[in-house]
């Protein structure tokens, strides 16, 4: 009987192990591995009724069945105990070549209140008395960027003192409590800014540094066009000037591209999207391009981008096992852009951002295909500002901070931060 009970629940712990792992890595899987994996479990499991008709192999195949059931429980343990020791909820800190911490470089994690919300942001900086500056993710919903900025752009915390704002409903910011009413695109200013005055106040600035990149970039100019008082200057990349434009724009151009290689399953798949209306189509027709894309632009992060951030989002110390486990199950990405969708599909930065009281400094991927190229150029010419620079990366895409951090890096510096604002 004992025997029996055991043999029960080393089963049972096996198909938990298996379901949770698949939970934290099914979001690292491609839609064919995915295939390819539940089919050789479907066949394995025909296979193993086929072969219990032999009485002969029925001993070696429970044998095999424990030994396997007790590996996956052991591999299971073993990984979760990995992620949890890894969950701390620390950032490391600025070392020297002793492994000493650096003198007044500073890297916490805080908990903020931003509009009636507990909210986080990670600090991140080689001298605090560096200028300071407001990092705004992109997303909506995303969260986490500066994994991506520790291994592939650096040199951003060795120039300033970095503010990364897991915003509302985001990454560590994300809760199932969170009021639905309260996720509005002029909420997430409100926030932005509420924390710029704080960052003011902490650090003890006269102003800040304000950049974003895709949402965060539409988020910045909204935030600094109502308070330019907070802010130094506007840097903004991978604008989307208006979304329910880019879709139409990004699958004409990928259509002329098919049509010089006669790629006709091409041609035929483009053709079917259409103007998005709601937020299931935008997602629907994106995915679509989004293969395409990536076709005619090889940048690894740009390609690459979700998928780097959850790999180091599993391995990070910032994050609890719990906000880990929200994060590669995209239940923040999912509840911010199902809140914020109809919003922006009425977003146009022409009329809603086309007079900012400060500089702003613009810079895009020639092969930014999500965001095209042709509105950019359009919502430059509109803009008025007291200085304004469009920079264009012929060889990048979307995330062309990560792509090409070198030329992003000194223009910021030799051309945006010496200049007097």
């Amino acid at each position: 009987m004992i025997k029996r009970i055991t043999y029960i629940i080393v089963r049972l712990l096996a198909i938990s192990s298996i379901v949770l792992l698949l939970s934290f890595l099914g979001a690292f899987l491609s839609l064919t591995t995915k295939i390819i994996i539940v089919s050789f479990i479907v066949f394995v499991l025909f296979l193993i009724t086929y072969l219990l008709k032999s009485k002969k192999l029925q001993k070696t195949i429970r044998k095999t069945q424990n030994i396997l059931s007790s590996v996956i429980v052991i591999v299971f343990v073993l990984i979760y105990f990995f992620i949890v020791v890894s969950s701390n909820e620390t950032t490391e800190q600025f070392i020297d070549e002793n492994c000493n911490i650096i003198p007044n470089s500073i890297a916490t994690i805080e908990k903020i209140e931003l509009g009636n919300l507990d909210q986080y942001i990670i600090i991140r900086g080689r001298n605090i008395n560096n200028p300071v500056l407001l990092y705004l993710h992109g997303g909506p919903g995303g969260g986490a960027e500066f994994t991506l900025v520790k291994d592939f752009y650096p040199e951003l915390e060795e120039h300033f003192v970095v503010i990364y704002w897991e915003q509302r409903g985001s990454g560590k910011s994300y809760s199932s409590n969170i009021s639905k009413e309260t996720m509005n695109i002029e909420q997430f200013v409100s926030d932005a800014n509420e924390l710029s005055e704080y960052l003011i106040q902490k650090f003890k600035k006269q102003k800040i540094y304000i950049m974003g990149g895709s949402w965060g970039a539409i988020l910045g100019l909204l935030s600094v066009k109502e308070r330019p008082d907070l802010f130094h200057a506007f840097i903004g990349f991978g604008l989307p000037v208006n979304i329910v434009e880019n879709i139409p724009i990004n699958r004409d151009s990928l259509i002329s591209l098919a049509t010089k290689t006669n790629n006709q399953k091409a041609i035929k798949e483009l053709s079917a999207i259409k103007t998005p209306r709601d937020f299931e189509s935008s997602m629907y027709y994106q995915g679509i391009l989004d293969k395409y894309d990536k076709r005619v632009y090889k940048g690894y992060v740009s390609n690459n981008f979700v998928s780097l951030i959850l790999k180091r989002v599993m391995l990070s110390n910032e994050y609890t096992f719990l906000e880990k486990y929200h994060f590669v199950n995209f239940h923040g990405v999912q509840f911010v852009r199902n809140s914020l969708w109809d919003e922006l599909l009425k977003c146009d930065l022409r009329k809603e951002a086309n007079e900012i009281n400060i500089p702003v400094y613009l810079f895009h991927g020639y092969y930014d295909f999500g965001c095209p190229l042709i509105l950019v150029n359009e919502y430059f010419k509109l803009l008025k500002a007291p200085e304004k620079k469009l920079y264009i990366f012929e060889n990048s895409g979307h995330d062309l901070i990560f792509d090409n951090p070198d030329r992003f890096d000194k223009i910021l510096m030799d051309s945006i931060i010496s200049a007097p604002n």
